[in-house]
């Protein structure tokens, strides 16, 4: 038995219309999935990346935050008297404040004190020089001395001369000179990705010695009593009236 197939070219048309419409619609719908699935997967990738970015960001932080809380429990919060021991600039002036002193608390007799600029590079450790001509008792000079490397600033003591010793009185005058150290701060901080790591053994030690050295004059500067502005300055306080003869200012 035969099937006869018969087409017309009205209804090939149409149907040739149809599969060209669908076509283009799945194409265009293709493309746009195409484009947005491009895009959606450069969102999260970025999305992940950054993710990935935060956390270790995150643990870096951390790690940061546990360093500190370690330097925390070996180091004070009292920078003012690292500062003095080891200054930003040249403490010649200051460092003279405390020889002076702890002179006086020696019974020291200064006969000559000079001041000069030291060596060293500008950026990194300086120092700068005092020269001291001081006389007194045999057993105070030693003391002083042996104390001249103890208060602050960090310093270290030139040759000694003895210009003079009397034996009877057991008097002497000595010649020598102090360097005192300094260096400026640090003009850039370290990298926020650096772990600050805990103090050394050694840095433990230079620290200590920082800490330990003694201070000697009190640099706080403490604020004058406020004005009392009932007073008068001819005649004490303004309701006080001047007595019988005494001239009244004129206004």
């Amino acid at each position: 038995m035969a099937i006869e197939l018969k087409l017309d070219k009205k209804s090939v048309g149409e149907n040739s219309k149809t599969y060209s419409v669908f076509l283009l619609g799945f194409a265009i719908l293709a493309g746009l999935f195409f484009v947005t699935g491009n895009k959606m997967y450069t969102k999260i990738t970025k999305i992940l990346e950054e993710s990935e970015g935060l956390e270790n960001d995150i643990t870096l932080l951390q790690t940061k935050i546990d360093s500190l809380r370690l330097l925390d429990n070996e180091i004070q919060k009292d920078t003012k008297s690292l500062r003095l021991a080891f200054p930003d600039e040249d403490p010649s002036l200051y460092a003279y404040t405390e020889i002076k002193e702890l002179g006086r608390l020696n019974s020291i007799i200064f006969d000559s004190v000079t001041f000069s600029l030291g060596g060293g590079d500008k950026d990194s450790v300086a120092l700068g020089n005092i020269g001291l001509d001081f006389s007194g008792n045999k057993d105070d000079v030693f003391s002083f001395i042996s104390k001249l490397t103890k208060i602050v600033p960090i310093a270290g003591l030139g040759p000694i001369s003895i210009g003079e010793f009397v034996e009877l009185e057991e008097t002497m005058k000595i010649g020598t000179s102090v360097e005192v150290y300094y260096s400026p701060l640090p003009k850039a901080l370290p990298s926020s990705e650096k772990v600050i790591n805990s103090l050394t053994p050694e840095e433990k030690e230079i620290y200590n010695y920082l800490t330990n050295l003694e201070v000697l004059v009190n640099t706080e500067l403490t604020p004058s009593g406020a004005v009392n502005e009932e007073v008068n300055p001819f005649f004490g306080t303004l309701d006080e009236t001047p007595s019988e003869g005494e001239l009244i200012p004129e206004p």
